[in-house]
Parts: C-alpha cells; structure tokens; sequence
C-alpha cells in the first residue's frame, strides 16, 4: 500500500514538472512562430509600400465624369461596432491575439486622413508574463484533480482494507473488486475522453487513467504475491499487460500513462519476484517494455522517456549480471538484450531531444554489460558472437550516424582487452573471433577512410586495432605456429593501415593530414616485428633500417616533420637494436676504439650497413632541413662503424681524417659531416694527449716530466698528426676566406703543440733522474726555443695572413710561459741541480735567458698596437732577465757546472754589487738613449737595491779592502748617475716636447 502511494505521488511530480517544462516549451515556440509572423508580414507590407510609392508621387490626370468612381482604399472603422472581424493565423498565440479592423464595405467614402492600409497588430506582451508565476490558484487548480485521482487509488485501497478488516470480503472477492474498480476507473476515464466538449479539463480523464492502471498493478500484486490466486507467471503476464496497456493508452490519455508505464514495466519483475527466475522471459520482457516505452516517447515528443527506459534497461542488465548468468540459454537471451538496448532500440527511437552522444553513452554501457557477460559465461563461443553482433549494430548504425562511432571505437578496445585475457582459447574459436574482430573494427574504418567519411574515432582504429590483433595473435600461437606462418599473420593484419594511408595520400605538393600520417606508424611497426620473427638476432637492424628508408623516401620532396620524426624513430629503433646480440655488438665497439688487426667480419658489416642506410637516406635528402644535417652526423658515425669491420684499427685515425677533407671538398660542402669525420679521428688522439696531460700535470707540481718511454713517434704518427694534417689541409685548401680557419686553426696549434713535444721528447729521452739532472736544463732551453722560432715565423707571415698575429703571440707567450714554470721556478739552476755546462758566458744560463729575453721582445713588438702598459711591463720583465742573467753567469764563474756548490764567497759577494751598480749605469745609459722612462726608472731601483745591499750586508759581512772598495765603487756611481741626471732633466724642451723626445 505504502509502495502504490509513493509511486502515485511520484507520477504526479513528475507530471507536474513536465507539464510544466511542456506548456513552456509551446509557448515559447508559439511566440516565435507570432514574431516570425508579424516579421513576414512587414516585410510584405514594406515591399508593397515601395512599389506604389512611384505612382503616388506622380501627377493623377483628371477623371471623366463618365466614368464610375473607384473603390476607396480599406481602413480602419472608427469604432468597433462598425468593424469585422479576421481571424489572425492560428500560430499566434491566443492570448496575443487582438481583433483586427478589415476594410469598410465598398460604399463607404474613403477619409483622407487614412493613407496608410491597416495591418493587423500584435499585442506586446507584458514583461511579468514572459516567466512563470507563482500563483496559488494555478498551482492548486492543476494539482487538484490529480490529488482527486490518487485519492480515488487511495480510497480503493482503504476500501478494500476495510472489507478485510471486517470480513466481508475474502481473497478472491477483494481482487475481483480491484480489477473491477481499475476497469471502471478506465472506463470512466474513456468517458471523460469522449465528453471533452462538456469537462474541457484533460486531467480529469487523466487522473482517472492513472489511478485505474494503478489499481490494476496492485490487483495483479495481491493475487499473485500476497494471495497466491495465479501463478507467479500468470501474475507476471498480466503485469506485463498492464504496462503494455498503459503505453498504449500513453497516446489517448498522455504523460501519466506513459509514466506509470515506464515506473511500473520495470517494477513488475521486482513486485513478482520468484525463487527460480526465467532469465530468458525476464529478457524478452524488458526487451518490450524498453522498446514500447522507446516507441511512445519518439511518438510523442518525449524522447527523454525512450532514454530513460533504456537507462531503466541498462540498470535491469547489471542485475541480471549479478544474478548469475548460466546457460546458452541465459547467454543468448541476455546477448540479444543487450544488443536491442544498446544498438536497435537506440537507433530506431532517435528523436530530436536524443543527441548522439547520449545514445554512445548508452551503447558505451551496452558493450561494458556485454563484455562482463563474455568474461563471466567464461569465453563462450556464444557470447563472444553475441558481441561481435553487438559490434556490428554499432557499426551499421554510425554508419548513418557518424557520431556514434565513437562508441564503436570503445566497442574495440574492450574487444581487444577481452581479447587478450582469454586463456587457453581453442584455435579455431580464437581465429574466429580475431576475424570477426577485424572485420568490425578494422574493415568497416578502412572503409570509412576509403569514402573520405572518417572520423578521428575511425583513424584510431585503423591505428591500434590490427596491429592489436596481430600481436595478440602471435603471442597466442608463438609455439604453435612457424616462424613463416607468424609473420605473414603479422603483415597481414599491418597491410590494413598501409591500404589506408595509401588511399589517402597526397601529391608533393600537398600537406598530409592525420588520416595519411598515422597509419603508417602500425604499418611500419607490424613490417619491423614480422622482420624480427624471420631473421636471426645479429641481423634485428635491418627491419627498421628498411623503415627508416621507406620514411625518407615518402618524404623525399615534402618539408614534412612528421615523417623525418619517423624516419628518425626507426633510426634510433635499428641503433637499439644492434645491441640485441650482446656478444656481437660489443666485438664491433672495440673494433671502432682499439687498434686491431684487419679482418672481415660479414654479419658486423651487414648490421653497420644497414644501420649505415637511414642516416645517409636523411644526409642526401633534397629539402634543406636540419634533419639533413643530423643525418650527415649519424651517416658518417656508421660509416666509421662500418669501415672499422674490416680497416686495421691503425689506419682509422688516418682514414676518417682523408674522409674529413674529401668531403668537405665536395661541391655542396657537407659541413656537418666533415666536421664529425675530423672529430672521429681526433677522438683517436684523445688517448696519447690524455697521458700527455698527466705528466704535465705531474710537473706542474715539481716533477720531471719523463714520458718518452710512454708516449713515442707510434702514438704521434697514428693517432696525433691525422688530426693536425687534416686540420691544416681544411685550412689552407677549404676554409681560408671563412671563419671555420679559426676553430681549426686553434685544433691544428693544440695537436701540433703536443705531438711536438711528445716527438721532442724522445730526443733526450729523458728516462731516470739522473739524466733529468744532466740534460733537464737543456732540454727545456731547447723546446723554449722551438716554439719562439715557430712565434717569429708566425710573426713574419703577419702581412699575409694577419689572425697569425694571434698565434705568434700565443707561442712565444707558450715559450716564456714555460721558461718561467719549469726553468725559474719549478727547476731553477740556482736552487736545484741542473748542469748548466762547464763554459763561461756561454753556457745553458745564457742560452735560457737569452730564449725569454727574445720572447720577451717578440711581444713587445706585437702589443705595440695595445698602448704604453704592455711596453713597460715587457720593460720590466727585460730589466729582471738581464739582472737574474747577470747574477746567474758570475754563480757559473764561480761554481763550475752545478750552481749549487760551493757556496757563495766574499769576494763573489762584492762583485754582485759592483754587478748591480754596472747594469743600473746601462739601464740608465739605454734608458737615455731610448728615450724610456721605464729603463731609467728602473735604473734607479737598482742603483738603490745596490746602496741597500752595500750599507746593509756588504758593510757587515765584508773587511779590510773589499769594504773600501765596495763603499768607493757606490760612491762613485752615485756620483756619476746624479751628475748625468742633471745634464738630462736641465736641457731644454721644445714646446710640446716630451721628456723622452728630449733625451
């Protein structure tokens, strides 16, 4: 009772509401077609104005008095009495509607006052009646006779409630009494139908009908669930009847009908609820309710009823899932079901309030129950054919409905889901499905594509689902089938988004869209794994080499990204791939990085010539991209891979340098790739130069330098002088006028440098300290004067080629660099043992110093262009030189060889002071000659180191006449310099004179 009176009170809300949104709906589209009306009409009117407007204007001639007068023009009656009335067409709405004044009768005189014809207004409609009202009188007006319905259910129930209470009536009578009271309720709402011209209020009749087909579900409630009078079957049917009645009389008496239709055909299987429940018959049922409820809202204009059976549908299947679904009998039954719900009923209810995407919704959760069902009735062959006919609505319905495909496309991916975790599937099922599979999926896109009607759902099927299916094919019979039989299965299935990318394909001159570009990337991939399953490991690069080439030459004239990204991709698959044979790969990498000794290793110059075709595929293309360039880098990294499969690991350094300058004197100068040939063969220099870089690090840190048992010409032949050959080659012959000299030309200077010194070392192939002692100094002296003979010969070739200003400087800044690193400070003679030679003056001292001092003056020359700051520092430098030389030659005198015994004596003392005193007199003597205030200034800086050497030491540590001599020897030159600097500072000047110029 309870149950009935919830439902009453729903289908009245929902009623209300409806009714509501309806009488809305009508009077806006009433609205509109009155506005669109009175436009038309406008619009007529104007034009007809325009047309007699020339005539008017124009001069009437006089009319004979023979003739009969005209009949005047039509206008409006003064009052309304007099006037007649013309109905306004039925569109306009009622309540807009204002009666019209036609034309006088033709007697009439026509005022002259009227010129204008009337035409017939509508009335502006009050802003506070465009929106609803709340009025309790409307509101109560139009519940009330509902309430008047319900209250009739009510008072049935209550009736018959009474007579159990008293026990009038027994089981049989009180259900009797029932149906005979929904009968008459019907029969009275019939009446009130048929007598419309006398109750002129619909919802009377309606309310009658809602109420009488609630009594009928009751009555068919309490004899078969209470009473137990019918069957459950019999009770079952007749509530099927009922629903079926109440659909049909949706149409005579409207929406209550239809809402206790829809509330009630899909809680009768839950009001008859049985113990054994017939699946199939539960099945049919709600296949028909679904479907008549479907059918009356397309009928009526309710297509939000047809929707909401079939959610109502929907929710039926997923309790039918969780019941259990067992047997072909349930499986076929729930199958066809599904099918209706989610692609028949659904196609054929379509109406203009169903957009398509709720419609894919619905078959979105057709195919999720439909999938569920295959999976729990264990991958029946039966059930899986259930789905491929569920499949093959979709398609055949989006082919009319384009939009709906896009639940077709989710069709698939469970397809290919439910697909993959079928486990030990029998082979000729699984085929069977993988082809039903195909065609669905598959085929029909292909077919879409080939009539240029596709969708993005439509290309993305084409894209995932063969290449799905073939891989899961394959993975299913990998141990069943031949390697041959695995294959063409796998190109088979690939040869489906070829055929569409091929269909759609443009000419050169056109862009490719998505339809044409994507296919090919399963095309591709399913070639490259049918290429893997046939060949052998060693060779797994070729299949995507292929690829890559196939990529370059679809674009061979397109500036087209996408494919140099594939081309690319397939690049980098096949340079994966050549590590797939572990053993193999890594033979051919220590042939490519260590010397070795030549041979012919066939497998290894497949893999790098096919490795070696899509980079040289990209290198030539004819459209200047960067994928141009960066294939001239990669073509070039496997041709070196590839020539070192068979070329002595001696002869690469030299090979790729020849290649460096060969191409690059091609006539297109293939920058990139010269210059990655010239970076393979300096790589092989890396090696020599690296222990070269040690043990200059290891002297820098005060040890000698010992590498000529390391380092000798094997390492400067092979591996450093390709690179220096090369670099000067590209000069002199390619890049002299571009400012590619300037890269090479620091290349070519740091390799020189360093196989220099690494060739010089083995000359006095120093090996023990003891030699380092003997011949260090010598050693050094020597390579100082090396390169400031390369600086001066730098130098000298400035006027023709002026960037060798540059490198002279860098040189003989290299030299003194050196010189006071190692020979001043790290191993000076003085401090450390280093044989100078047995000879005076002309000795490895000299010989050092005199190789700074040309340094020294070789920069003066080139910083003459920089101002005065360089000069007087390069001054400077040259003042402490010949000062250290000086006192460097008396220790010779002195001490022999070694300069560090014996130790340094009184008279050596006093004759470093009188060594002072005389150089600070030839500063100053230079200094005025050369007019440079540097040189006499540091003449007196020396002249005063002196006087502090001789008043603080000299005069301690020196007796008898070598004291004398040595204050004499100070006091005379005092006396000689100042007079000489009075002479200089008192000559006179020129006006602008400087005082060097004066000097």
């Amino acid at each position: 009772m309870f149950l009935l009176i919830v439902l009453a009170i729903a289908t009245g809300t929902l009623w209300t509401r409806t009714d509501r949104m309806a009488r809305r709906m009508q009077w806006l589209e009433t609205r509109l077609d009155g506005l669109e009306w009175i436009l038309h009409d406008r619009q007529e009117g104007g034009a007809k104005a325009a047309g007699e407007t020339p005539s008017s204007s124009a001069p009437t001639p006089p009319t004979p008095a023979s003739e009969p007068e005209p009949a005047p023009e039509p206008v409006p009656a003064p009052a309304p009495s007099d006037t007649t009335r013309k109905p306004v067409p039925s569109f306009v709405p009622a309540m807009r509607r204002e009666e019209v004044v036609h034309s006088p009768p033709v007697d009439q005189p026509e005022p002259a006052s009227q010129p204008e014809e009337p035409v017939e207004t509508l009335v502006a409609a009050d802003p506070a009646s465009r929106r609803p009202r709340l009025d309790l009188e409307d509101l109560f007006g139009r519940l009330l006779p509902w309430t008047g319905g319900v209250a009739l259910a009510v008072a049935g129930f209550f009736l018959v409630r009474w007579s159990i209470e008293q026990g009038l009536l027994g089981p049989g009578v009180r259900t009797a009494l029932g149906f005979l009271f929904g009968l008459g309720l019907l029969g009275a709402a019939e009446i009130a139908y048929r007598q419309e011209h006398r109750i002129a209020d619909p919802r009377v009749r309606q309310a009658l009908a809602g109420a009488g087909l609630a009594t009928l579900y009751a009555s068919f409630y309490m004899a078969g669930s209470m009473y137990g009078l019918i069957e459950v079957t019999v009770a079952f049917l007749g509530l099927a009847g009922v629903t079926a009645a109440a659909i049909a009389l949706s149409f005579r008496f409207g929406l209550p009908s239809a809402i206790l239709g829809l509330v009630g055909g899909f809680a009768a299987p839950a009001l008859v609820g049985s113990d054994e429940a017939n699946l199939p018959l539960l099945a049919l049922y709600l296949a028909l309710v679904t479907g008549g409820l479907s059918f009356a809202g397309e009928r009526q204009g309710r297509s939000w009823m047809g929707l909401a059976a079939l959610v109502g549908g929907l929710g039926w299947g997923v309790l039918m899932l969780l019941s259990g679904v067992t047997g072909s009998a349930d499986i076929l039954a729930f199958g066809a079901y599904i099918v209706m719900l989610g692609a028949v009923i659904p196609a054929f209810t379509s109406g203009p309030e169903a957009p398509p995407v709720i419609r894919a919704v619905i078959a979105v959760l057709a195919a999720l129950q439909m999938a569920v069902m295959v999976s729990i009735a264990g991958f029946d062959p039966m059930a899986w054919s259930l789905y491929l006919l569920l499949a093959a609505a979709l398609a055949f319905f989006a082919w009319r409905e384009p939009r709906m495909r896009e639940a077709s496309g989710f069709a698939a991916v469970l397809g290919l889901i439910m697909l993959g975790l079928w486990r030990g599937a029998e082979t000729v099922p699984f085929l069977a499905v993988v082809a039903g599979l195909a065609v669905v999926f598959a085929l029909v896109p292909l077919v879409h594509i080939w009539r240029r009607a596709e969708r993005v759902a439509d290309i993305a099927q084409i894209a995932i689902v063969p290449l799905a299916l073939a891989a899961i094919a394959c993975i299913r019979f990998a141990y069943d089938w031949s390697d041959a039989a695995l294959a063409l299965t796998m190109l088979g299935f690939a040869a489906i988004p070829a055929a569409a990318s091929w269909r759609r394909w443009a000419p050169d001159d056109e862009p490719l869209g998505l339809v044409a570009l994507l296919p090919l990337v399963p095309a591709a991939i399913g070639s490259v794994i049918a290429g893997w399953i046939m060949l052998p490991e060693w060779a797994a690069p070729i299949p995507p080499a292929i690829a890559a080439v196939g990529f370059v030459l679809l674009g061979w004239k397109r500036e087209q990204a996408v494919l140099s990204a594939y081309g690319w991709c397939a690049i980098a698959v096949a340079g994966v791939a050549m590590g797939i044979d572990y053993r193999l790969a890594s033979d051919e990498t220590l042939r490519m990085a260590q010397p070795h000794p030549a041979q012919l290793a066939g497998q290894s110059l497949i893999r790098w010539a096919a490795l070696l075709a899509g980079p040289l595929a990209m290198a030539l293309r004819r459209v200047a991209m960067p994928s141009r360039q960066a294939g001239e880098v990669l073509a070039i990294i496997a041709f070196y891979g590839l020539v070192a499969q068979f070329l002595p690991g001696d002869m690469l350094a030299w090979f790729m340098a020849a290649a460096a300058v060969g191409i690059a004197m091609l006539p297109n100068r293939r920058i990139a790739a010269s210059s990655t040939a010239l970076v393979i063969a300096g790589a092989w220099a890396l090696d020599p130069v690296a222990q070269w870089l040690v043990g200059a690090a290891g002297s820098l840190n005060g040890e000698a330098m010992m590498i000529a048992g390391t380092l000798g010409w094997h390492e400067i032949a092979l591996h450093i002088l390709p690179v220096v050959a090369a670099s000067a080659a590209l000069i002199v012959a390619v890049f002299r006028a571009t400012e590619a000299r300037i890269p090479l030309a620091l290349v070519f200077g740091t390799f020189g440098v360093i196989a220099l010194h690494i060739g010089y070392k083995q000359v006095f192939a120093i090996a023990t300290p003891e030699q380092f002692v003997a011949y260090g100094l010598a050693e050094r002296t020597l390579w100082q004067a090396i390169l400031l003979g390369i600086a001066l010969a730098a130098w000298r070739g400035v006027a023709r080629m002026p960037e060798l200003r540059l490198a002279s400087g860098l040189l003989a800044g290299a030299s003194l660099a050196h010189f006071f690193t190692y020979t001043l400070v790290m191993h000076n003679p003085m401090a450390v043992a280093q044989a100078v030679g047995p000879w005076p003056v002309f000795n490895l001292v000299a010989g050092a110093m005199g190789v700074a001092l040309g340094a020294v003056a070789l920069l003066r020359q080139l910083a003459q262009a920089h101002g005065q700051h360089p000069r007087r520092l390069c001054d400077v430098a040259t003042m402490v030189l010949t000062v250290l030389l000086g006192i460097a030659l008396l220790r010779q005198a002195f001490a022999g060889s070694i300069l560090l015994e014996p130790p340094v004596g009184g008279t050596e003392d006093l004759l470093r002071s009188l060594l002072g005193i005389v150089l600070a007199i030839g500063f100053l003597g230079w200094g005025a000659r050369t007019g440079s205030q540097s040189w006499r200034i540091g003449s007196l800086v020396l002249i005063l180191l002196a006087v502090l050497k001789v008043f603080l030491l000299d005069a301690a540590g020196l007796e008898g006449l070598a004291r004398i001599a040595s204050f004499m020897a100070l006091g005379f030159s005092l006396i000689g310099i100042g007079w000489f600097y009075k002479r200089l500072l008192s000559q006179p000047r020129q006006p602008g004179e400087t005082p060097e110029a004066a000097a």
